[in-house]
């Protein structure tokens, strides 16, 4: 079994971020971003580090724009350590039906702890949003029970 390697950073491997659905770049875009990457104006001109610089900004700009399509709602500029409860209280806020929204969560945050973003609290008040959240979806499925 063979062993799967990485792509090169080569400049078919330029074309290839340059030219994918996400970016959808023009020749002249795309020399642009050369030139304000390396100062060259041609890619034979590029030395391979010079090749991998321009394949990480080309590949910064793609993820950049799949993760404008996904939708991501948490910032990321938020506490580091929260990343996976804000993850999780938007996962139950969708559940509860306040994704179409986003002002339900603001105020449900804003009352209760004082903060007008998610992204400002920390470890222990996201777990204390969590477990409301999680009561309230409880109780939501009980409400559902009841009704059959």
């Amino acid at each position: 079994m063979s062993e799967y390697k990485q792509p090169e950073n080569t400049i078919r491997r330029i074309w290839a971020i340059a030219k994918s659905p996400e970016l959808a770049l023009a020749e002249d875009d795309l020399y642009s971003i050369i030139y304000q990457e390396t100062g060259k104006q041609h890619m034979k001109e590029l030395t391979k580090a010079e090749i991998v610089q321009v394949c990480e900004t080309l590949q910064r700009r793609k993820d950049a724009v799949l993760r404008q399509r996904r939708g991501r709602r948490y910032s990321d500029n938020g506490n580091p350590f929260t990343a996976k409860q804000r993850c999780k209280i938007y996962a139950l806020t969708k559940v509860l039906g306040w994704d179409k929204q986003p002002e339900r969560l603001k105020g449900f945050v804003r009352k209760r702890f004082g903060v007008d973003s998610v992204e400002w609290l920390g470890c222990e008040d996201c777990n204390k949003v969590i477990e409301a959240l999680k009561a309230m979806v409880a109780r939501e499925k009980g409400r559902d029970n009841s009704g059959k």
